[in-house]
């Protein structure tokens, strides 16, 4: 295996050829491997980053993306090799979080295994297996409760409707009886007609040429 890359700005050269050799001209950065994580991958980028971890240190690797399928073939049998996604993880803080618990290969291990994109994969395939046959019932009976209240609620509204239309009645009827009583006490015209008679017969003058 010989993947060329950088670390930062600066060349860097992986190789394995029976022991791994990390290393920035004549300078060897890690000749140890405990496990290697893949980052960035995922999306549309031509590079990726590989990190090297050994004993609490990390270098992160941008390689070639074609370069993964050399790596992974090399060292799948020797090491552990994981993929944590598009994102780069935020390794500063980690070895942190190592050095004040005085983590051991293993934590580490544990670690990044549980950010994995294959574990969370298989954690979401192990949630979607674990179907409860009840949950369709509860939901079904969900279903039920939510119709029950639709038809509830259309029977409220016809009952609204009915009682507007009695209003409605009853306001009609109101105005007609109002009508009527405004009818009645409008003045008697032929009580006026009346007086106009008696006046008539009662004045002499009249009387006489009415006799005439």
């Amino acid at each position: 295996m010989n993947v060329s890359g950088t670390i930062g700005t600066k060349h860097t050269t992986a190789t394995y050829d029976g022991a791994f050799k990390l290393s920035q001209k004549n300078k060897v950065l890690l000749e140890e491997l405990d496990f290697i994580c893949f980052q960035r991958t995922g999306v549309s980028l031509k590079t990726v980053d590989v990190v090297w971890v050994h004993g609490g240190q990390y270098y992160e690797h941008t390689i070639d993306k074609k370069d993964i399928e050399n790596i992974v073939a090399c060292l799948q049998d020797k090491i552990d090799i994981f993929d944590i996604g598009a994102d780069p993880g935020n390794w500063s803080r980690w070895k942190k979080k190592a050095i004040e618990e005085k983590w051991q290969k293993n934590d580490w291990i544990n670690f990044v295994s549980s950010i994995s994109v294959e574990t969370q994969s298989d954690d979401d395939e192990q949630n979607d297996s674990e179907w409860d046959p009840g949950s369709s019932e509860d939901e079904s009976s969900e279903d039920d409760e939510e119709d029950d209240e639709d038809e509830a609620d259309e029977e409220d509204d016809e009952e609204d409707e009915e009682d507007d239309e009695e209003d409605e009645e009853e306001s009609s009827e109101e105005e007609e009886i109002e009508l009527a009583e405004d009818s009645h006490d409008e003045p008697y015209d032929d009580e006026s007609e009346a007086e106009e008679v008696d006046e008539v017969d009662n004045h002499p003058t009249k009387r006489r040429k009415l006799n005439e």
